[in-house]
């Protein structure tokens, strides 16, 4: 899922006027900001019971070309991290059940028979869309209230730096 703003170039040469360096860091701040809202929302809506899933929710700022901000909202799984979780997509979909069977052999291998266990199936319990659909609506107030902190900030800054 990517999400684009429009009519965000005339704040863009608005800020470079001011510090071109500042407006850079304002824009990245500003998106990295509305990624974790987005990642504290996933984790708010995750399964009470799924630590390791809420945990292993994260955003984090990617490089993108220049004069491009970007972020990311994901979920670690595989080898090597400190929460795995690997299971996230059968919480976000669901299951269906299955017949699972063993078969029984005595000491010479021969079979008698298969021993048959029903798993049941799991209702999805998505966290990620709807935080996804939510946002949607939310995501220009949003941006525009983390810029507008972000601005004063760095105005803050340079009305220091400047005698």
């Amino acid at each position: 899922m990517k999400v684009q703003l429009q009519g965000v170039k005339g704040l863009e040469r608005y800020l470079e006027q001011l510090a071109p360096r500042a407006a850079e860091r304002v824009m990245r701040n500003g998106v990295t900001d509305l990624a974790r809202d987005g990642r504290d929302e996933m984790r708010r809506r995750a399964a009470k019971d799924e630590g390791i899933l809420r945990k292993a929710i994260n955003a984090k700022r990617r490089r993108g070309k220049r004069g491009e901000a970007r972020a990311v909202v994901y979920v670690t799984h595989g080898k090597g991290v400190k929460f795995d979780a690997y299971y996230w997509h059968f919480i976000e979909y669901g299951t269906s059940g299955y017949s699972a069977g063993e078969t029984r052999r005595d000491a010479k291998g021969k079979s008698h028979g298969t021993v048959r266990t029903n798993i049941p199936s799991r209702a999805a319990q998505p966290f990620a869309r709807p935080t996804w659909d939510q946002m949607q609506g939310d995501i220009p107030t949003s941006f525009a209230r983390h810029l507008e902190r972000r601005i004063g900030r760095e105005m803050g800054k340079i009305k220091k730096v400047k005698p």
